[in-house]
């Protein structure tokens, strides 16, 4: 054991020594410590009511927390519906447009398979002027 836990509390030591061997530390007189029991007991009280009223504000405030995120997660809520509402409707004109597309598409090529069927006739109406022109002369 070290040296210091022999110490006399007559003996003069270094200060951290001393108020690690001298229990009373000046609160009374030397009946267990601070005071007489009624000052400590109303000491102990005023700390308890102290730790009462702060634990009642911790309570309240946690609860004005808690109802603010509740309230975040209703907005966070309500933006993820939104999201989905502006996701559906983006597929769904996405959907249209493409249909869109194909539409256009084959109305161009209905109407590219028309002009060549109407051009047919005429080229060979305009091959035909052409024989009986050329077997005239």
């Amino acid at each position: 054991m070290s040296r210091s836990a022999f110490v006399m509390r007559e003996a003069k030591v270094a200060n951290e020594e001393y108020d690690v061997h001298n229990p009373n530390h000046g609160y009374g007189g030397g009946d267990g410590g601070g005071g007489s029991m009624a000052e400590r007991l109303e000491r102990l009280e005023k700390k308890v009511d102290s730790i009462e009223s702060t634990l009642s504000r911790l309570n309240e405030t946690l609860a004005r927390i808690d109802n603010k995120f509740e309230r975040v997660d209703d907005r966070f809520n309500a933006i993820d519906k939104r999201f989905d509402d502006v996701n559906k409707s983006l597929s769904e004109k996405i959907d249209i447009s493409v249909k869109l597309t194909e539409a256009n598409t084959k109305t161009t090529v209905a109407e590219a398979k028309l002009a060549i069927i109407l051009a047919i006739p005429a080229i060979i109406g305009a091959v035909y002027t052409a024989y009986k022109l050329l077997t005239k002369q």
